[in-house]
């Protein structure tokens, strides 16, 4: 689960938002409310990239990315932002 520390909201994916006009993407928001361990607000850490190591482990200062697990969609899908002038607009695509 992913909570920002200066909104004090947690990340959850809203599956049931489709964004028109992409591929396939869907819209994340942030709630106050503490949902616990539910398919929309639980998040897997991943490395973004191969780097060589033998395991799967996350270490300090590599590339991450947050990926659905799977509970909402039968797919992992991909924590992305992208600029929609002025603000900054985050959605979930494959």
């Amino acid at each position: 689960m992913v909570k920002s520390v200066q909104t004090s909201g947690w990340l959850v994916t809203n599956v049931w938002d489709k964004i028109t006009g992409a591929e396939e993407a869907y819209a994340v928001t942030a709630t106050k409310q503490a949902m616990g361990p539910v398919a929309r607000s639980v998040f897997i850490i991943e490395k973004a990239k191969e780097d060589g190591a033998k395991d799967n482990c996350v270490r300090y200062g590599q590339d991450i990315r947050l990926t659905t697990t799977g509970g909402c969609l039968d797919k992992p899908l991909y924590l992305q932002s992208i600029p929609l002038s002025p603000l900054v607009y985050a959605r979930f695509s494959r």
